[in-house]
């Protein structure tokens, strides 16, 4: 009985010891992405270009997939990091900055990823990490960044796997050291990564690719920020049905035409409620449309995407919609895309009123039209309205 109750309690105590935290290909391939970027902004020697940064990331790749965890992984990057070069200590790294700390996050370094070794190595380097100009980013123009010296052509066609990860990698990493509002996209960055990185690997062909960067970019939630190429050009169409559509209730509506003779020939009116097209429901269409929309907030997102249900390659489609109560389905023409061009934006006060008096004494300006050298004489004449209202709906002219 004793050496069955020893052996139990022997059994028992291996079986309490700390396993190999095993690390699955896209948490392997989550943390080189971000050894890689911070080695990128922060090594002193890399930052001065003498190594070929993305061919680095390339070789280094196969290695990193063959770790089976934590260990084998923060072996190989510490290992890598140290054929780099020394560096020395840093003056002036440790002097109190003002910082604006709501996208400084370098809490990933901690050894619950790595190594205590590496951590340790990795906050060394950003205790000295590289002062004064970067091979890879400057700054131009009040502050914004120029990227530069990117020796590789990334989205052109359809790279391997490995280039692929590149460009993701590369992307991500210009995002989450220099994008200033980062800290406010809807979903957060470092799940972005996670996110993307089996998409990256699993897009099948060039526009399956291009759709996947379109994504990327789309998660910053920035109106400026787009990807286009023929290949995605090509995949949401070159044609289009001549009406002007608004999302109205979560419903699609015909709000006006991109031009009246080709709608009326087509029996358009004001007010369909688009319900079908080719016999997809048009909302479940553009809700998938959505991760494609680069915008600010969700009425720019349907903004961007609501023309999608009405383009497409063929020249015709069925459409099935409502008008007064009843469900009617027709087949209607559509047209190449080029014929509406500059017929799609929004109706703006016209040139001839960039300024003026509303009612009630408001005033009104319209700094897409307005030009520097007529401010004052806008102001002058608005100088004595209860308010004034700014339209920035366009790009001013320098007016601000």
């Amino acid at each position: 009985m004793p050496k069955i109750i020893l052996t139990a309690l022997i059994c028992l105590c291996f079986g309490i010891l700390p396993a190999q935290q095993v690390i699955s290909d896209v948490e392997k391939l989550e943390r080189l992405a971000k050894v890689w970027g911070f080695l990128k902004y922060y090594h002193p020697i890399v930052g001065e270009g003498k190594f070929d940064w993305n061919k680095e990331l390339i070789t280094i790749l196969p290695k990193v997939r063959t770790a089976s965890d934590k260990e084998e992984l923060s072996a190989i990057l510490l290992q890598w990091i140290n054929t780099l070069g020394e560096i020395d200590k840093c003056r002036n790294c440790n002097k109190k900055e003002n910082r604006f700390e709501k996208n400084f996050d370098l809490s990933w370094i901690e050894n619950k990823h790595f190594t205590l070794k590496l951590s340790e190595k990795l906050r060394y380097l950003e205790a000295n990490r590289r002062q004064g100009k970067c091979y890879y980013a400057s700054s131009f123009f009040k502050g914004a960044v120029k990227f530069k010296n990117e020796n590789i052509l990334l989205y052109g066609t359809y790279p391997n796997e490995e280039v692929r990860l590149l460009s993701l990698f590369n992307y991500w990493n210009k995002v989450e050291y220099f994008f200033p509002y980062k800290y406010m996209t809807d979903q957060k960055w470092s799940d972005v990564l996670v996110e993307m990185i089996p998409k990256f690997q699993a897009a099948k062909d060039t526009v399956d690719y291009h759709l996947t960067i379109l994504e990327l970019i789309s998660k910053i939630d920035d109106t400026h920020a787009f990807f286009q190429s023929k290949h995605t050009r090509k995949y949401f169409g070159d044609y289009a049905l001549p009406i002007r559509i608004e999302i109205i209730e979560h419903k699609v509506v015909v709000t006006g035409f991109l031009q009246d003779s080709l709608a009326k020939d087509n029996d358009f009116k004001v007010g369909d409620i688009i319900l079908k097209v080719d016999g997809q429901d048009a909302m479940e269409f553009l809700s998938q449309m959505h991760k494609y929309a680069p915008a600010s907030n969700e009425v720019g997102k349907w903004k961007y995407v609501r023309y999608y249900v009405s383009a497409g390659s063929e020249k015709k489609a069925k459409i099935e919609f409502e008008r007064d109560g009843e469900v009617r389905i027709k087949e209607a023409q559509k047209y190449p895309l080029k014929l509406f061009l500059g017929n799609r934006k929004g109706k703006f006060i016209t040139q001839k009123e960039k300024w003026k008096k509303l009612q009630d004494n408001i005033g009104y300006i319209n700094m897409k039209h307005l030009n520097p050298n007529e401010v004052k004489q806008a102001m002058d004449g608005l100088m004595d309205t209860r308010g004034i209202i700014f339209d920035v709906r366009g790009y001013p002219n320098g007016t601000i």
